[in-house]
């Protein structure tokens, strides 16, 4: 796994997430793989808790107080990775199990949920989130089509943390988005769902092999959870190029933004993730179709093909079948 020992002391270095823990046999310390603030991955190191709650490693920010600023967010970052390793030892339910239970104690939700952290929902928004939920559970994948601006990622955010804290599933979801959103969406998804361990991959092959060998794998697995994550947000480009690693993941969910780029049934990424298994999907899109009905039977074939089979069964559209049950 190599030592990767060379301190950071340069002031614009920050600690911003933690990986993993080893006990280093020489200093008898613990240690910690350190992901720091704007570097890659694969610049990841290992720092002692000693030398993290030191001021050798400097907080970003200028004047008076800069290192105690730094000791109490690093000693934060490490009481959150301890909590994530708590909590990926927990039991988790399969879907199938959440969904039965579902059946038996639904009712809408009616005010924001706990576990969303930051602001407050709009009335459409929650009604988006009871929605995607309702979808969730009846195994009806969906389109959550509106303008740009009106908080879709929110609602997505809320959808996973739903899945992820109040279904409590051991699955983990799938967020695929372009490139130039990724720091937007992990933003937000940290904002409103903290208790939601979401991981960025992204990056050269040396950084999402540090990602794999230290994110993917669950310490110590329990009953329905195999994976230290409950979410992963990435790209399409990242779909096509670690298909063999991703596509061998048992997803509780799959989001795609800008889901647009799916109603070319020949594209690549259509015919690769189509090639997958979710047990829910979810079409995130701002951009109208132009009542091309070649293109929205692209996007409903990806979501239902076993509902949608052929395109020419389905251009008299007033015979499609319902995609939401009543």
């Amino acid at each position: 796994e190599g030592d990767h020992e060379g301190h950071h002391g340069d002031d614009e270095r920050a600690a911003h997430h933690l990986h993993h823990h080893r006990s280093h046999t020489k200093k008898q310390q613990q240690q910690f793989l350190v992901k720091w603030r704007g570097l890659p991955y694969g610049d990841a190191s290992w720092e002692t808790k000693v030398d993290l709650l030191e001021t050798k490693f400097h907080w970003e920010g200028d004047g008076e107080g800069r290192g105690d600023a730094y000791r109490e967010k690093n000693a934060r970052l490490i009481e959150e990775y301890r909590q994530r390793e708590a909590k990926a030892r927990l039991p988790r339910k399969t879907v199938d199990e959440a969904r039965r239970a579902f059946g038996e104690h639904f009712a809408p939700m009616k005010e924001q949920p706990g576990y969303l952290k930051l602001g407050s929902l709009r009335d459409y928004q929650l009604e988006g989130l009871n929605w995607m939920v309702y979808n969730w559970a009846r195994g009806v994948n969906g389109i959550l089509a509106d303008e740009m601006g009106l908080g879709k990622t929110i609602q997505c955010a809320s959808l996973v943390g739903y899945l992820s804290e109040v279904q409590n599933l051991g699955q983990p979801a799938l967020v695929v988005v372009p490139l130039s959103t990724v720091p937007n969406w992990a933003k937000e998804f940290a904002k409103w769902i903290p208790d939601v361990n979401a991981l960025v991959y992204v990056g050269n092959s040396s950084s999402r092999e540090v990602i794999r060998q230290f994110e993917f794998p669950s310490r110590s697995p329990v009953p329905g959870r195999q994976r230290k994550f409950d979410a992963l947000i990435t790209t399409y480009e990242m779909v096509l190029k670690d298909a063999e690693t991703l596509s061998k993941i048992k997803w509780s969910a799959l989001l795609v933004d800008e889901a647009h780029r799916l109603k070319n049934t020949e594209a690549a990424l259509y015919k690769e993730l189509s090639q997958w298994k979710f047990n829910s999907k979810l079409l995130v899109t701002g951009t109208p179709l132009q009542n091309n009905i070649k293109e929205l039977w692209a996007l409903l074939h990806f979501l239902h093909p076993e509902r949608f089979v052929s395109r020419l069964a389905h251009e008299a559209w007033p015979s499609l079948p319902p995609t939401v049950p009543p």
